[in-house]
C-alpha cells in the first residue's frame, strides 16, 4: 500500500535524491509522500508486492552520469508503463562498485502486473549491459550463478603473488648443475 510505497521511497533517497518515471527529482520525505499518492491506483491495497526493488551495478570509477543515464534508460525501456524511482549510490565505491537501487510498481499503469522469473531477470541483465555499453560503460550481464562459480582474487592473492615475485629462487642457473640444491 502507500505506507509501504513511502517507506521503500525514503529508503531510496537515504543516500541521496532518487529520479522518477517522468525524471522528476526526489529529495526529501514530503516529495516521497506526494510520490507515494500518485503511485496509489496501482497499489493493490496493503500487500506487501506492490513493489519490487532492483539493484544494477557497475565498478568503482565508472562514470555516474553515464551510469545514471544507462539507468534511466533500461528502466524506461522495462518499465514505460510502470511508476518507478531510482538512486544512484556511490556509498560502496571504496569496496569496488557503484550502484543503482530502483523501485518499481508491480502493476503498470494499465493494470498489467509483473510476473518475473529466471529467464527475465536474464533478459534485463542483457537489457541493461546494452543500455551502459551505448552510454560507453564497459558493462557484461553476468548471472550471480556465472559470478560465484569464479574464484575472486582479492589483497591476499595478490600479496601472495607480489611475494613470490620479489622472493629470490633458490634455483639459480649455476644451481642446476647440483640437483639436491633445487628442492
Amino acid at each position: 500500500g502507500r505506507d509501504g510505497v513511502t517507506y521503500r521511497l525514503n529508503k531510496l533517497i537515504e543516500k541521496g535524491p532518487a529520479i522518477d518515471d517522468r525524471g522528476k527529482a526526489i529529495a526529501n520525505v514530503a516529495e516521497t509522500r506526494t510520490a507515494a499518492r500518485e503511485w496509489g491506483p496501482t497499489l493493490r491495497s496493503q500487500s506487501s508486492r506492490d513493489t519490487m526493488h532492483l539493484i544494477v551495478s557497475a565498478k568503482a570509477g565508472t562514470d555516474v552520469d553515464a551510469l545514471t543515464r544507462a539507468a534511466r534508460a533500461f528502466l524506461h525501456d522495462r518499465f514505460a508503463d510502470y511508476k518507478f524511482m531510482f538512486g544512484v549510490h556511490t556509498d560502496k565505491e571504496a569496496d569496488g562498485h557503484i550502484h543503482v537501487h530502483a523501485v518499481v510498481a508491480v502493476k503498470s499503469d494499465s493494470g498489467q502486473k509483473l510476473h518475473p522469473g529466471r529467464e527475465t531477470f536474464s533478459e534485463w541483465r542483457q537489457v541493461y549491459a546494452q543500455h551502459a555499453q551505448a552510454e560507453g560503460l564497459k558493462i557484461v550481464a553476468t548471472s550471480a550463478r556465472e559470478r560465484a562459480s569464479s574464484q575472486s582474487y582479492g589483497p591476499k592473492d595478490k600479496a601472495i603473488v607480489e611475494t613470490m615475485k620479489e622472493r629470490p629462487s633458490a634455483c639459480t642457473s649455476s644451481s642446476l648443475s647440483k640437483p639436491s640444491a633445487c628442492r
